[in-house]
């Protein structure tokens, strides 16, 4: 397992296994991921079909709550 710091100084794709130990296609959605990070978890996705189905499943649960949470009724009556 390799550091984020040995991540930043060789720049290359994140392996597969790690990708799912850090939860990277959540992480990736959500913006978490350091710029380093993001850009080798894409040179990573864009060639692993797992992957890219969890960043579109996990973009497609983000959209769902946040129409959800836009609908949800008031609670307090206001």
């Amino acid at each position: 397992m390799k550091s984020p710091i040995e991540h930043a100084q060789r720049h290359e794709a994140m392996a597969h296994s790690e990708a799912v130990r850090m939860q990277a296609a959540e992480e990736y959605v959500l913006g978490e991921l350091s710029p380093v990070l993001r850009e080798e978890y894409e040179e990573h996705f864009f060639a692993c079909v797992a992957c890219a189905l969890e960043v579109k499943a996990a973009a497609a649960f983000v959209d769902n709550a946040c129409d959800v949470l836009r609908q949800r009724p008031d609670v307090h009556g206001q």
